[in-house]
This record gives structure tokens, C-alpha cells and sequence, in this order.
């Protein structure tokens, strides 16, 4: 499965995700295809991935009007 985005909150919103399945999670990074304020920034310039079960951490910024990685774990 790859996320690229999620509805956007207010300022400080947190966003635990859990992948319970076998197969690897993407997080794809500002992706185009998604409204810009529902974007996710990984920090990294590029897609993150976890392997297998994994979580993903992340907190929305309203002044960067995006959702940012905080953490990730395969």
C-alpha cells in the first residue's frame, strides 16, 4: 500500500498509522496527485517505505500546510 495523503487538521494534529499486513507501506513525498494541504512531507526529499508491519508517525503544520513524518518503523 502507499499513502500520499490525508485530510488536513488543525495545527499540531497527530497521525499514528500501524500497517498490520505482510506487504510494505510507501509514503510518498509531495506527491502532485494529492491537494497541497493534505501533502506529506518526509523530510527526506523522497518516498520512505517500512517492510512489513510498520508504523508511521506524523504531525500536521499549518504554516507548512502539510502533513510531516515525524517517525517511521518497519
Amino acid at each position: 500500500p502507499a499513502l500520499a495523503s490525508a485530510a488536513n487538521n488543525p495545527d499540531g494534529t497527530l497521525l499514528i498509522l500501524y500497517n498490520s499486513t505482510s506487504q510494505a507501506m510507501t509514503i510518498t513525498n509531495d506527491s502532485a496527485s494529492s491537494t497541497a494541504a493534505n501533502r506529506i512531507y518526509t523530510n527526506t526529499g523522497s518516498d520512505v517505505a517500512t517492510t512489513g508491519r510498520g508504523t508511521a508517525i506524523f504531525i500536521y503544520s499549518v504554516t507548512d500546510a502539510r502533513w510531516l513524518l515525524v517517525a517511521a518503523a518497519a
